[in-house]
């Protein structure tokens, strides 16, 4: 709520906003921001798959471990590794 307050001096109005519904707001807006960052991380179970990536090289019966904006991890048995979604 915007309220007005008179100043010492004679002058105009200064608005002046409730401190708290500032902070609301600002916690409000970093919970909506940590949590959309959060939700870009995909962890899959038991999902055997093959693909070939750019590059061309194939991987068949590995299981995916988690994918986010950069790439996808995946695991063999004693080995894994990581492949990012472009050809940097």
């Amino acid at each position: 709520m915007l309220m007005r307050v008179a100043t010492k001096r004679g002058g105009g109005a200064i608005p002046k906003f409730g401190f708290s519904k500032v902070v609301a707001r600002v916690l409000a807006l970093f919970l909506f921001l940590s949590l959309s960052v959060v939700a870009q991380v995909i962890t899959f179970t038991n999902k055997a798959v093959t693909f070939t990536t750019l590059e061309g090289s194939v991987y068949s019966s590995v299981n995916l471990v988690k994918a986010d904006p950069n790439g996808i991890t995946w695991r063999s048995g004693a080995s894994g590794g990581r492949v990012a979604y472009n050809a940097a």
